[in-house]
């Protein structure tokens, strides 16, 4: 089945502080099917709340997988990676919105998300 994934980026709790005096500036990248979006950066913060909604149009629910990944906003050097993981997309063919509790992995903490397709 054929249709679009609205995904609400909610927050992230107990990140890894990766910056001096041990913070971050947390952002989230959300990818499918080689599109991508990024929410806003939160500065100095390990439990950023997002709150941003990003759509994706034509995605196959049967084969699909999100991949979302957390990271350390940084003006000098490259961007470090806080964590990442992926979800499957299948369990969404009955048209409910899922929350989804995300554990990150290679990091620390979790991310959470609501999905919700749509024909």
């Amino acid at each position: 089945m054929v249709g679009t994934l609205h995904v609400t980026v909610l927050n992230a709790v107990n990140l890894e502080g990766k910056d001096l005096g041990g913070s971050s500036d947390p952002y989230c990248k959300i990818i499918l099917n080689g599109t991508s979006h990024k929410t806003d950066y939160k500065s100095k913060n390990l439990f950023p709340i997002w709150n941003e909604s990003f759509v994706f149009k034509k995605v196959d629910f049967n084969v699909a997988v999100l991949e979302v990944e957390i990271y350390d906003h940084d003006k000098i050097t490259r961007d470090d990676l806080l964590g990442k993981n992926q979800v499957s997309l299948a369990p969404l063919e009955g048209f409910r919105p899922m929350l989804v509790n995300l554990p990150l992995q290679a990091g620390k903490g979790m991310v959470n998300l609501v999905l919700n397709a749509e024909k």
